[in-house]
């Protein structure tokens, strides 16, 4: 399993939270004091990695290590 960090444009989380759950992967928001928003996204294969990456509204995709989500 891949452990990703994704940084999401103000405005665009729904939309990503949403594909990712139609993806069925695990992933976990959280929203910075200075408002920038990510989530911690657990993904099977660097296939799946790079078709987030492409998503409207998302930023970056870094190594996280590690899902501290549920």
């Amino acid at each position: 399993m891949l452990y990703k960090t994704a940084q999401v444009e103000m405005g665009k989380e729904a939309e990503v939270q949403n594909y990712l759950n139609s993806l069925g992967l695990k992933n976990e928001p959280y929203t910075l004091s200075d408002g920038t928003t990510f989530f911690e996204i657990e993904a099977p294969t660097d296939s799946i990695v790079g078709e987030i990456e492409k998503l409207e509204g998302v930023k970056e995709v870094k190594d996280t290590g590690f899902y501290s989500g549920s």
